[in-house]
């Protein structure tokens, strides 16, 4: 992925500036719609937090443990702004030139990379790499305790 470009992707502003914790993932085929819940790491002095994105026409999700990564062709590590207990990074990426979306659509055949935009959502254990049509805009939903 030589030249692909990581970009810090803001789904909200009112988005926590804290790593995310888990992600759960809903997929609802039938109308090629993935709806990830984010919940964020906390301690004892932040209430907790989640997000639900809903990403609508995905063709494809890949998922990965927090010690692997799409064929390990880039770094998903963004910094946070203000460094947070025991680690982490902004967990929304925008990957542009994206490899993974050429493989995809080379396998295919009906598509062309500009069809599509790569999304990942990653975690302190997991990565989700999502690829959607290239006019997808995530819905955001923030919930804070």
């Amino acid at each position: 992925m030589t030249d692909a470009k990581l970009l810090k992707w803001v789904p909200s502003p009112e988005l926590p500036e804290r790593p995310a914790s888990l992600i759960d993932l809903n997929w609802q085929a039938g109308h090629q719609r993935l709806i990830a819940t984010v919940t964020y790491a906390t301690d004892r002095s932040e209430g907790d937090a989640s997000a639900i994105l809903i990403f609508e026409g995905a063709f494809s999700f890949a998922v990965f443990e927090e010690n692997m990564d799409l064929i390990g062709e880039h770094s998903v590590f963004v910094p946070l702004e203000t460094p947070y207990p025991y680690s982490g990074s902004w967990p929304y990426l925008e990957v542009l030139q994206s490899t993974w979306v050429e493989k995809l659509t080379h396998e295919g055949g009906a598509w062309t990379p500009s069809h599509f935009r790569h999304f990942v959502i990653t975690s302190r254990n997991g990565h989700v790499h999502i690829a959607c049509l290239q006019q997808c805009e995530p819905t955001c939903v923030i919930s804070i305790d």
